[in-house]
């Protein structure tokens, strides 16, 4: 009943709404198990036969089938061997326990085959993790760890302290044919700020904000983050990103030795962690129906004009002609590239998914429309000087999730947003700390301005602006926008836990019912004693 009613499932993953891998839920009912078995051998089994072990054997498997049955949960076939098998068990194990009430020797060697067969079992089943779990590319694991934690240290030495964020367009655990991986979690294994991330609990506006910028949200769990979308990167303090393959716009980290085919690439473009801009000529109404539409490329555009107060077009739609491939089960599509300095992007916005490939310009290939497959991607294009057209070709066996018409191609011009980092890197505010739970600025303001911090929001900051408690905004629903005023401000951020105090309650309830329970249970003289000796 543990598994099919799962009444611990809240309280084990910490009262979060979790949506997946529900098999992690097994600890809780594996411990329950081990427990209830060892009651049964210690204090119960002086108390019962084999034919009450062998009835428990059966009523257990008996209802296991029956619950499956009313909630089927997996193969049939393997909830019928594992009934199969709690039968086996129940009939060896009373076999067993009968025999072991017998004096003699022959109690003592049931007991030798009761260890030998819980041995046989648990190698047998390390034999079965083995085969699924195994590694045969230790030596490139230790060279992958090598030279990525040599890439980072040699970032963080060259900033010294500085804040900024790093990305990356492939992990170890990489399909390079189809251009998926699941492995977002290298920020934490190497101590990086990021923007990629996979956990089962992520914050919901972080993940959004990721995705209206164009990094796909899969299955609400962590955004497909493997390519450089350099607007919004720029956005959220990405100073360098580690490639395999160059994006035009970055440049290659000069003072840092590249060693490998992943590369550290620079961005030149990357905002500032705190800076001013002027929120009162923005229109609510526009961002609204841009993020309606779907287009992560119109969206980074709302974003830029409101933190310039003007309309700024970073990204610019391209031409394009759409015709049917020779063999009819997919779509070309004909893009025209001006001439100038552009990074070039595509997005197919889909209505479900179709288990899709494509193939970018003939440079590479990708899995699409499908599990971890990422919504926008880069399209390498070559010539500066003169026009250039570049070939996007989709198949899939079906094509109903496709939203024809809807395509999406733009180019993301490099010299106007690096005019745009230019203006609002001046506005640039004194970074008087940035640490774990705190940061502190300071910074001259006009009229109406705001100052944008690049902390995602979560319950628990406050904010004070000259010591005064202040009510802050959001910037695109995640950032930090702090409203100023005029003249001299001192901005300082404090995050507090959420519900310390209430857990500390609850600690402090538990401890009273436990030390209730142990005077109940006829130990109060006994602690009593103890505690006057002390």
């Amino acid at each position: 009943m543990l598994f099919y009613w799962k009444p611990l499932c809240a309280a084990f993953s910490l009262f979060k709404s979790v949506n997946s891998y529900w098999y992690r839920y097994s600890y809780v009912g594996i411990v329950s198990i081990l427990f209830l078995a060892a009651y049964f051998w210690m204090e119960v089994s002086s108390e019962v036969d084999r034919k009450d072990i062998w009835l428990i054997g059966i009523s257990s498997a008996g209802v296991l089938v029956f619950l499956d049955y009313l909630k089927p949960s997996q193969n049939a076939k393997l909830t019928y061997f594992t009934a199969f098998f709690i039968v086996l068990t129940a009939i060896v194990l009373g076999t067993v326990f009968s025999a072991g009430k017998q004096s003699g020797g022959y109690g003592k060697l049931s007991y030798i085959a009761c260890c030998a067969l819980g041995v046989f079992e648990l190698a047998y089943g390390v034999k079965l993790q083995m085969y699924n779990y195994h590694t045969s590319d230790v030596q490139a694991y230790q060279k992958y760890v090598f030279e990525q934690e040599q890439r980072i240290n040699a970032i963080g030495l060259k900033e010294k302290g500085k804040i900024y964020r790093i990305s990356q367009t492939t992990t170890r655990n990489y399909n390079k044919d189809m251009n998926r991986t699941a492995n977002y979690n290298e920020a934490l294994a190497y101590g990086y700020a990021s923007i990629s991330g996979y956990v089962s609990t992520p914050d919901e506006k972080q993940v959004g904000l990721l995705n209206r910028v164009g990094y796909r949200c899969e299955s609400g769990l962590m955004t497909i983050v493997n390519t450089s979308l350099l607007g919004a990167d720029s956005l959220l303090g990405v100073k360098y990103v580690l490639s395999e393959y160059p994006v035009n716009g970055l440049t290659e980290a000069p003072d840092i030795i590249q060693k490998s085919e992943k590369r550290v690439y620079e961005n030149p473009f990357y905002l500032p962690f705190a800076f001013t801009y002027d929120d009162g000529k923005f229109n609510e109404e526009d961002e609204k129906s841009i993020v309606e539409s779907q287009n992560p490329f119109e969206y980074q555009n709302i974003l830029y004009s409101r933190l310039m107060g003007e309309k700024v077009e970073l990204y610019k739609p391209l031409f394009y002609s759409r015709t049917e491939n020779e063999q009819g089960n997919g779509v070309l599509y004909s893009i025209q590239v001006p001439a100038g300095s552009w990074a070039v992007y595509g997005n197919f916005p889909w209505q479900k998914q179709m288990d899709a490939l494509i193939n970018v310009n003939h440079v590479y290939k990708m899995a699409y429309s499908k599990w971890l497959s990422p919504s926008v991607f880069y399209i390498p294009t070559d010539h500066r000087d003169e026009e250039e057209i570049v070939v996007i070709e989709l198949t899939a066996a079906n094509r109903d999730g496709l939203k024809e018409g809807e395509e999406q191609f733009y180019a993301l011009d490099l010299e106007i947003l690096r005019n745009v980092s230019s203006v609002l890197r001046a506005r640039e505010a004194d970074v008087l700390m940035a640490e774990n739970g705190k940061a502190s600025f300071e910074v001259e303001a006009n009229k109406d301005s705001s100052l944008f911090v690049s902390i995602p929001y979560e319950r628990g900051w406050s904010v004070k602006n000259n010591g005064k408690e202040i009510t802050v905004n959001l910037f695109a629903e995640c950032m930090y926008s702090i409203p100023l005023q005029e003249g001299r401000n001192c901005i300082e951020m404090t995050y507090h836990l959420p519900g310390a105090e209430v857990g500390l309650i609850g600690t402090m309830i538990g401890g009273v019912l436990i030390l209730g329970m142990f005077l109940m249970q006829g130990n109060g003289m006994t602690l009593i004693k103890i505690l006057k000796k002390k």
